[in-house]
């Protein structure tokens, strides 16, 4: 997966977990929110084919979101790839029914502000 500079996307996914904002990333034309969806459904499936069961990945993933939200509300670094997995965890949450889509959980699609150009005049 690749990430672009949101500023040069016309809108952005926004991840939040306990009502703590925890990660963006870009909505594009490629990348819309089945795109997401999809690549969450991917990684259940590929983990299904590895011998864990929903139940396990359920309990691995909640573990994991709890420790993702705990760094980015202490402002301690995490990693792309953990972006990624919270992406797909959050996802799965919501799938699985073990997370509502709210206010405080879940995901947001926000439209990325357009900057005004100026126009600067030279003496």
């Amino acid at each position: 997966m690749v990430m672009l500079k949101m500023k040069d996307c016309p809108a952005s996914l926004s991840l939040h977990y306990k009502g703590t904002l925890c990660s963006f990333f870009p909505i594009t034309s490629e990348k819309d929110l089945q795109y997401y969806e999809d690549y969450s459904n991917d990684h259940i499936i590929r983990n299904l084919r590895k011998g864990y069961n929903l139940k396990q990945q359920i309990g691995l993933l909640k573990i994991f979101v709890n420790i993702f939200e705990e760094r980015r509300r202490n402002n301690k670094k995490v990693s792309m790839e953990d972006h990624i997995h919270f992406l797909i965890a959050i996802f799965a949450l919501i799938k699985f029914k073990q997370l509502e889509n709210n206010e405080l959980n879940g995901h947001l699609i926000l439209k990325n502000k357009q900057r005004k150009r100026t126009k600067t005049t030279t003496k």
